[in-house]
């Protein structure tokens, strides 16, 4: 399978967007008109997102998965919770004890 560089993928998106009724060769056998590689491009970067490759920002950092996990035990085992992290106490404010 051949290995194309951001730079190809580039190209072909923008050929295919201006094209759509034109035919990329995809294999030697099979080639696809500009409208369906759109979809099929479009389908590929949707499952790579999905997958959980692209892991950044905060909320991917593990201290804050540890914070929400030591939430997550301290409100599933107590009536009234004295720490909570900042996106948590709107929807546990009820809970959260203020001395």
């Amino acid at each position: 399978m051949r290995e194309y560089t951001v730079r190809h993928l580039i190209a072909a998106y923008r050929w295919a967007k201006a094209n759509p009724d034109g035919t990329i060769q995809v294999d030697r056998f099979e080639s696809l008109t500009g409208a369906e590689w759109l979809r099929w491009f479009r389908g590929c970067l949707d499952r790579k997102c999905s997958r959980g490759l692209v892991q950044v920002g905060r909320k991917w950092s593990r201290d804050w998965w540890w914070q929400a996990v030591r939430t997550s035990r301290e409100v599933n085992s107590r009536c009234v919770v004295r720490w909570v992290p900042l996106e948590f106490r709107d929807r546990l404010s009820h809970r959260l004890f203020t001395d």
